[in-house]
């Protein structure tokens, strides 16, 4: 991956040795060798692709159809894209056979390369790197697994099933006239209807959809169908004056038949904890790991996608808290502390089992807040 020689005879030379290294260790599998754009002039990689079996494009699907007249037996894979191309990329993979798919960066976000997805405003410093930025901020889920708007307009645009999902744009802060989105950003935007001292304000939503038409709706009312198909990027774009209550996306087929429903509740004030664990059972060999989704809601059951109350924890039985989060980009909030702020109305406890069976109990509570617990049963692996 990105081997800095590339598009030189020294490039070439080690491709060369490269590839036949991982075929002495593995004759079975094709050989890939991902390039980035910087060689110059772009031609210059041929040589370097010679030497392996699939050429691996990085933030390069303008080449795809030039490079295959050129060079028509060549297997393409898109080795890195840019989530804020995503149509393009998709598109292009799924129009040109010679392409073998398409692999963002990234499918989950991490730590290091500090903020190159960030978003900035009018007199921010526009560079990545920018403190108190922790991750990379460019995953199409983030650092705890949950996801994020660019994973659902991915999977809209591949075109596998009938899906609508809609998102609201966060306002500007006061005094700022546009939002800088960042390299390998995308807009901040939201799965939230809650936006408190913003009534009668219009708001961005944006509706992705992989069903041929869309309807919006606020609290029953009709705001207008729209087309959503490649002609508009699977996009229909609203400006909504905020009140409360229920925003409604609702995908319709050919026919005019809803076969896809997406809901935006306002929430109230924050109320009462909700634990989530991934599984029920785990194996009790001091490796398995769970993982339990915090969740503040409001007294009604609604998350709160505004909430960041400290949540702290305890744990009893077979098994230790090893890692706390939240998934903010600029959070520098210690990941093994028994707690944790919550990042719009979430964050994440993981937990380890010990080689003892029994009932693992995980107890959350906020200043507040209702507390709750979680049980996970622990079974020998046999």
């Amino acid at each position: 991956n990105e081997v800095v020689e590339q598009g030189t005879p020294e490039g070439v030379e080690i491709a060369a040795m490269l590839a036949g290294y991982v075929r002495q260790l593995d004759p079975t599998r094709p050989v890939i060798q991902a390039a980035h754009p910087g060689t110059n002039p772009w031609e210059n990689m041929d040589a370097n692709f010679a030497q392996v079996d699939v050429a691996g494009y990085n933030y390069k699907e303008d080449r795809y159809g030039p490079d295959h007249q050129r060079v028509p037996d060549r297997v393409i894979i898109g080795t890195e894209s840019f989530p804020g191309r995503c149509f393009e990329a998709v598109t292009a993979t799924l129009d040109m056979p010679w392409v073998a798919g398409d692999f963002v960066w990234t499918a989950l976000d991490y730590l290091g390369e500090s903020a190159i997805g960030h978003t900035s405003y009018d007199g921010e410093a526009p560079q990545f790197q920018t403190w108190p930025w922790t991750t990379a901020n460019c995953g199409d889920l983030g650092l705890c697994g949950f996801r994020r708007p660019p994973s659902y307009y991915r999977e809209i645009c591949w075109q596998l099933r009938p899906m609508v999902a809609c998102f609201v744009q966060a306002p500007l802060p006061p005094g700022k006239t546009a939002e800088h989105v960042f390299g390998w950003g995308w807009p901040d935007e939201r799965p939230s209807w809650t936006w408190p001292g913003h009534e009668d304000k219009p708001l961005t939503v944006r509706v992705y959809s992989s069903c041929p038409r869309v309807r919006l709706l606020l609290n029953g009312r009709g705001l207008g169908e729209r087309e959503t198909s490649r002609a508009t990027r699977f996009t229909a774009v609203y400006e909504v004056p905020y009140e409360p209550g229920v925003l409604v996306a609702v995908g319709l087929n050919d026919g005019g038949e809803e076969v896809s429903r997406w809901e935006l509740k306002t929430a109230s004030e924050p109320a009462q904890l909700r634990l989530a664990p991934d599984r029920a059972t785990i194996r009790a060999d001091g490796q398995d790991l769970f993982f339990v989704t915090v969740e503040i809601l409001d007294a009604a059951g609604n998350l709160n996608p505004n909430a960041d109350n400290l949540v702290r924890f305890e744990l009893t039985g077979p098994g230790r808290i090893i890692a706390v989060g939240n998934g903010d980009p600029r959070s520098v909030e210690s990941f093994q502390q028994l707690q944790r702020r919550a990042y719009r109305g979430r964050c994440l406890v993981v937990i380890k089992a010990s080689c003892q069976p029994g009932e693992v109990v995980l107890r959350a509570e906020a200043e507040g807040l209702a507390g709750a617990e979680a049980k996970v049963q622990l079974a020998m692996p046999f």
